[in-house]
């Protein structure tokens, strides 16, 4: 039976989905936050790239949106291969990279989880659900970033990772985000000791958390 457009449209959301499931998930496993590489994800999701019927499809918008889909995961694929090599080589470590991204150290007192219970919307989640090549979860669109709002981008960033785990994003809007986030900024200072903290999104279990990190003192003018 031929495959209709709306199908195969489907099957490039998934694809998007996928692919950006497998990129936070490795990111992940890089910082620290996840105990093994998603080695089951990644081949479930050459499998369904084996197999989709966007291989075969006939109008040119499918066949470059599917071909543009794959240039970003072989991309990407190149890039965690070689550091997967790095890591086993001990060129670098899961430390050097967490200090790369940011973050002094993986002591508690250095970077703290916002936990779910803890009052910030933004981080109340649950288990994702599993994926369905022909049908997606509804899910709010992400604005266009703002390149002098960090707030801005991290709201971004914290619904593009939601999505990659095909959560759900009615209700979490920009703005009960933001006064979720200034209320956790002092909570999250007092219990690091530090005079602030900086927010970055992560996955960890299947969840999607905003990890709070101190926020290093800047030397004044000379």
């Amino acid at each position: 039976m031929a495959v209709t457009d709306k199908e195969l449209d489907n099957d490039l959301a998934d694809l998007a989905i996928r692919i950006e499931k497998m990129r936070v998930k490795y990111q992940g496993f890089f910082l620290g936050l996840e105990k093994l590489p998603p080695l089951f994800e990644r081949d479930q999701l050459e499998r369904f790239i084996r197999v989709s019927a966007l291989n075969d499809a006939r109008r040119a918008v499918h066949k470059f949106r599917f071909q543009a889909l794959l240039q970003r995961y072989r991309t990407l694929a190149v890039h965690w291969d070689r550091i997967m090599r790095e890591l086993e080589e001990g060129r670098i470590t899961r430390e050097s990279m967490r200090r790369d991204a940011g973050y002094a150290s993986s002591t508690p007192r250095e970077a703290q989880p916002v936990d779910e219970d803890e009052g910030l919307p933004a981080t109340q989640s649950s288990p994702p659900p599993t994926p369905s090549v022909r049908a997606t979860p509804a899910r709010a669109a992400a604005p266009a970033p703002e390149p002098d709002d960090p707030l801005k981008r991290l709201y971004i960033d914290y619904i593009s990772a939601r999505s990659s785990l095909g959560l759900a994003n009615e209700g979490i809007t920009e703005s009960a985000f933001r006064a979720g986030l200034d209320k956790q900024r002092l909570a999250q200072a007092q219990k690091l000791g530090v005079p602030d903290v900086s927010f970055s999104v992560v996955v960890k279990e299947g969840r999607v958390i905003l990890l709070a990190r101190a926020v290093a003192d800047r030397p004044g003018p000379a």
